[in-house]
């Protein structure tokens, strides 16, 4: 926020917070005005800020009219610049900078990172009758699929989600093996609410390094929900690891 305002010299008072009773700012009185106003109103209304650090500034000036909105500028008597009402006085001008933290993310995943291995963890598709193809890694799991069926783990969430509310679903993979980024990776992590409905994110092409996945969307029934991690999608045989699997509530509104 850049604020500042004219004084003269003699009814100089002391040091101004960067918020300034009377705005000014040279050939920038509108845009200020409006900036403080929209600030007050918008940002600082809806997220909470903490004023960080005040920087402020005072310069001896001449000028004309505090209340000018072209900036310090000098009058004229007959075509020529009319020094002699120049008035001296003191520019004073700053910025507050404000220090904004997000309140926690809440993530309804559990074990998410495979730090407690397979805990709270179920095989799921061919990996339900083949325990061979999943298998940890450091801080992740590896999920194969040789013959081009879905297979994975699955986790039941522990709470009902209600409809209406906004969910970010995200978790990161990268292929196992030699990577050809004109390939899809098979990789997809999919919310199952109830009988055909489900929202799910899936890799496009093979990375050899970790590549984030996310999706957003609005529930529209109650359900308890089931995570899935399904390797093999598109009929993909190969292998990829997964990690940071999350599920976050969202608010309906963002500024």
């Amino acid at each position: 926020m850049l604020n500042g305002r004219l004084t003269p010299l003699a009814a100089y008072p002391r040091l101004c917070t960067a918020l300034a009773v009377v705005v000014y700012n040279p050939n920038r009185i509108p845009v200020h005005s409006s900036s403080s106003a929209r600030f007050a109103s918008g940002f600082a209304g809806r997220i909470a800020f903490e004023p960080e650090t005040n920087v402020e500034c005072t310069l001896k000036v001449w000028y004309t009219d505090s209340k000018a909105c072209r900036g310090f500028q000098h009058k004229t008597v007959l075509g020529f610049p009319a020094f002699w009402k120049l008035q001296r006085g003191t520019y004073h001008f700053g910025w507050t900078l404000y220090r904004h933290t997000p309140a926690a993310t809440v993530d309804l995943v559990r074990n998410g990172s495979f730090g407690k291995g397979l805990q709270y963890w179920a095989s799921w598709g061919d990996a339900v009758a083949a325990t061979n193809l999943v298998k940890l890694g450091a801080g992740c799991v590896r999920i194969e699929s040789r013959s081009a069926v879905l297979s994975g783990l699955k986790q039941h969430i522990a709470s009902t989600i209600h409809s209406g509310q906004v969910f970010r679903l995200s978790a990161s993979a990268r292929n196992v093996g030699r990577a050809d980024a004109e390939k899809p990776m098979g990789t997809r992590v999919t919310i199952y609410m109830a009988p055909g409905v489900e929202y799910g994110i899936a890799c496009l092409s093979q990375r050899s390094t970790w590549t984030k996945i996310e999706t957003v969307f609005t529930n529209d029934i109650e359900a308890a929900p089931i995570v899935v991690l399904q390797m093999g999608y598109g009929k993909i045989v190969g292998a990829a690891e997964f990690t940071d699997v999350k599920l976050e509530p969202l608010p309906a509104t963002t500024p």
